[in-house]
């Protein structure tokens, strides 16, 4: 095996491991937030039981997303899919957000 096939094969080792834990991790605070704030936007649920509610699913889809990751043959597939995530996980939290009602504030 050639140097430089060495190396090409340690970057997309390295490649994956990055894409299955900073990947991952920016799919699962998205949906997190996303799931927070549309549960308190659409259900009136409170801020903390909805946060605890988003970060169980979440946490969950970080376990599916960092095996599904190392299982995955295409590594393109795998960093696209994440990528993908990250923006409408986050995107949607976004725009949801603004519905979300202000409580305790003074009046």
């Amino acid at each position: 095996v050639s140097r430089m096939a060495a190396a090409r094969a340690r970057l997309r080792i390295v490649a994956r491991i990055l894409a299955a834990t900073v990947g991952a991790y920016g799919v699962t605070a998205g949906a997190a937030a996303l799931i927070a704030v549309a549960l308190t936007a659409t259900l009136g649920a409170s801020r903390s039981d909805a946060l605890i509610v988003g970060s169980i699913i979440a946490y969950l889809l970080f376990v599916f997303l960092m095996l599904w990751a190392f299982g995955e043959r295409r590594l393109g597939r795998v960093w696209l899919v994440l990528l993908a995530g990250v923006v409408l996980t986050h995107g949607g939290a976004m725009l949801i957000e603004p519905m979300v009602p202000v409580s305790g504030s003074a009046s």
